[in-house]
């Protein structure tokens, strides 16, 4: 793997199931990555319950659903940016779970959880607590969720008893009084959950006071390596960035690891402390600028199927760090919660009386990778909002010439009536 630092990196960290970190270049995928087969192949733990199973594979069909839309961003192929599939899911499907008709069954399909067992917030909510079982003491993953109403917002009481069973903890805040205080206390939340590394989940306006009910979901990994980098080996080495060659801090280690190689790249998994999470590097071979969807699709299914027996590998790794905050509203209507976003939405399962919407997805991930491990926080949260704030808004821009009155509303008089071709002057 001696190429390892001298191509342009596109780094999937798929064996993390929550995360997936990209700098580039990956468009549509087939492959169906389910539970069974990675956990067959790759964990050294017990199967999966199939709750968990089924929370595994939505994740996992979410996240190249999701790679995919995002490489679609207009620049992205020179950026860095992570987000974290199994926590979007979380915080969503506490709001699924309140929908009713299309609205449901558009959020259900987005979400990857088609054709389940289990229901949405069960194998969430089952994945979740799945991914504490880790046979090490120096791994540390907390999951943590939460629910926000409008004080004296009676919810349905099967809605309610829906996020009761599962373990959801429903807090109460003042949304049409004061919206920047529910929203400083939202945030407060999220970076004690994360310590620290999510400090500003939902940005200025992005509560306000016809929000009615938000939902958080925060996930903190932290993990050493099971086999630790020297760090007296890391040392700059260039790196074929977007912009230009530049040189960074670069790790290094040989020891034996799970590997494939082919003419599209090679793919290796690094386990951390207890191998119950990894962290897996694939990197296009000389010659591939940019691995596509079904080159990626390929590489993975080779990788599972052959369950690749760890083998002697020199492995270079920039050391790096990634802060990302997405707002995905865009991704996931092209993914068909269009019912959830528009004047159609009915979340008649959640509250009765007044009509909701989806008002807007947001997750932030900051992801830290050096010589001790890995170490990832994440928080992600939805804004279900009164009706109205959905509507598409028209636009007026006084950009060129205009006409104005000042007009009597009772009698229709015209007081004024002014042209303005320059503003600058008087």
């Amino acid at each position: 793997m001696k190429y390892l630092s001298k191509t342009l990196p596109m780094p999937l960290l798929k064996a993390l199931p929550f995360l997936v970190a990209a700098g580039a270049g990956c468009g549509p995928a087939a492959i169906e990555i389910s539970a069974q087969r990675v956990g067959a192949a790759r964990v050294a733990t017990a199967p999966l319950a199939s709750d968990a199973a089924d929370g595994a594979t939505a994740t996992n069909r979410l996240a190249l659903a999701l790679l995919a839309a995002l490489d679609a961003r207009p620049g992205a192929a020179a950026g860095n940016f992570a987000f974290a599939p199994a926590s979007l899911e979380g915080s969503l499907n506490m709001v699924a779970v309140g929908a009713v008709g299309p609205t449901r069954a558009g959020m259900v399909s987005a979400l990857g959880f088609d054709g389940l067992a289990t229901g949405p917030l069960a194998a969430s909510s089952a994945l979740l607590r799945s991914l504490a079982d880790t046979d090490s003491a120096r791994t540390t993953l907390v999951a943590a969720d939460k629910v926000w109403a409008q004080s004296g917002l009676t919810l349905e009481a099967t809605y309610a008893q829906a996020l009761a069973h599962m373990s959801q903890a429903v807090g109460r805040a003042d949304f049409r009084a004061d919206p920047e205080l529910a929203r400083a206390t939202i945030n407060e939340w999220a970076a004690t959950q994360t310590k620290g590394m999510v400090k500003h989940l939902f940005p200025e306006g992005a509560i306000d006071g016809l929000t009615r009910l938000v939902t958080a979901d925060t996930l903190l990994l932290d993990a050493p390596w099971k086999s630790p980098f020297d760090a007296r080996l890391t040392a700059p080495k260039p790196f074929a960035a977007p912009g230009g060659e530049v040189q960074v801090p670069t790790m290094r280690q040989v020891g034996e690891f799970p590997y494939v190689t082919g003419e599209l790249g090679a793919m290796v998994e690094l386990p951390l402390d207890g191998e119950r999470f990894a962290l897996d590097v694939l990197v296009p071979g000389p010659g591939v600028e940019l691995l596509g969807g079904e080159q990626l699709s390929a590489m993975l299914a080779s990788l599972l199927s052959k369950d690749a027996k760890a083998r002697p590998v020199a492995v270079e790794l920039p050391r790096f760090s990634t802060r990302t905050a997405l707002r995905l509203d865009d991704e996931f209507k092209r993914l068909g919660m269009t019912e959830a976003f528009s004047d159609r939405a009915d979340f008649s399962g959640m509250v009765r009386g007044e009509a909701l919407g989806l008002g807007g997805v947001l997750q932030q991930v900051a992801i830290q990778v050096n010589e001790r491990g890995t170490r990832a926080g994440v928080a992600s949260g939805a804004v279900v909002q009164h009706r109205m704030s959905n509507f598409h808004a028209d636009e007026v821009h006084a950009d060129r010439p205009f006409l104005y009155l000042v007009r009597d509303r009772r009698s229709g008089a015209f007081l004024v009536v002014g042209r303005v071709a320059d503003p600058s002057k008087d």
